[in-house]
């Protein structure tokens, strides 16, 4: 219900139009994105990018995951409408990803609703729009910072399973470090300072 609601908030008729998004940073993206899903079909995954400066090596000031969740999407939905997906969809996945610590934390249900629910309200405000996160941010083309939270929350629950549980899920947390890395820099840092805390547990 809270996704849903959610996606009410975002226009999502306007997903599904054959039409680049812009605004903010978004149009810059919008570049990379056409360059990129132009080279992965011929197994190119790096290059020049003639943008500004003379040009410099793709990836460069930015970061390939969310990019590369788009080319793939490309070949379901065309190139932007795969564009819009991968810049909205991290936002709108928070709270699912909120809820899902909650279980591996422990939390009881109405506990883990309401740590989803309070994320939906930092995702509907507009007051940090300019470091990513909210639904204003996504649109202004901070698509990667909440890329990169997304990952942190997932990374956090299967570090607290892996280490509830032990086995084989360090592998997934490590998956998800790296999906975290590949996807913004400051939710890096949060994912590494963050998981102090089962040092203290």
């Amino acid at each position: 219900a809270l996704f849903f609601w959610t996606l009410d908030h975002t226009a999502p008729a306007l997903w599904l139009t054959s039409t680049w998004s812009t605004g903010g940073d978004v149009a810059s993206h919008v570049f990379y994105a056409r360059e990129f899903m132009a080279w992965l079909p011929t197994g190119k995954i790096s290059g020049w990018m003639p943008e500004s400066f003379a040009g410099f090596p793709a990836f460069t000031f930015y970061f390939p995951l969310p990019f590369t969740l788009a080319s793939l999407l490309q070949f379901i939905v065309g190139q932007q409408v795969a564009f819009k997906f991968a810049s909205m969809l991290p936002a709108l996945l928070l709270p699912p990803a909120t809820y899902v610590l909650g279980y591996a934390w422990g939390f009881r249900v109405p506990s883990r609703l309401l740590a989803a629910a309070g994320t939906t309200g930092f995702i509907i405000g507009g007051a940090t729009s300019i470091w990513g996160g909210n639904l204003l941010a996504q649109l202004a083309g901070e698509f990667s910072y909440s890329w990169g939270f997304f990952f942190v929350l997932l990374f956090w629950s299967a570090l607290a399973v892996s280490l509830q549980r032990g086995g084989r899920w360090w592998i997934l947390a490590a998956v998800l470090e790296a999906c975290v890395a590949l996807s913004h820099g400051y939710a890096l840092l949060a994912a590494g300072f963050g998981a102090f805390i089962y040092l203290a547990r």
